[in-house]
């Protein structure tokens, strides 16, 4: 590393702090306080919506339908598929659909 480089850091860490305590001062010990809040974990849903309408593509019309659609999708595929699948084609058309039976038709239903 030359020294230049050595220079430009320190000099960027400074400024990075001065601006944080410069923000400090203006939002005061609550705004500090609300930047260390963390999102939450995406928790499995307690009830059942049912979608009313498809568009082109096959989604939910609706926007919370929609939203609630790809949560479950998410977290079906982040707590039940194994992570050392190379890709979504490894699963059989039948292990796709018990996916989809077991884990979205509680949550989400489709006419």
């Amino acid at each position: 590393m030359s020294h230049q480089e050595g220079s430009s850091d320190s000099q960027h860490q400074e400024g990075q702090e001065r601006a944080d305590e410069e923000n400090f001062e203006i939002s005061g010990e609550e705004g500090a306080a609300e930047e260390n809040n963390f999102r939450g974990e995406t928790t499995w849903p307690s009830d059942c919506i049912t979608v009313d309408g498809v568009n082109a593509e096959g989604m939910p019309t609706d926007k919370k339908t929609r939203t609630r659609l790809k949560r479950v999708c998410g977290l079906t595929g982040r707590q039940k598929v194994n992570i050392n699948l190379p890709n979504w084609s490894c699963f059989k058309k039948e292990q796709r659909e018990q996916l989809f039976d077991l884990n979205i038709k509680p949550y989400v239903a489709f006419p």
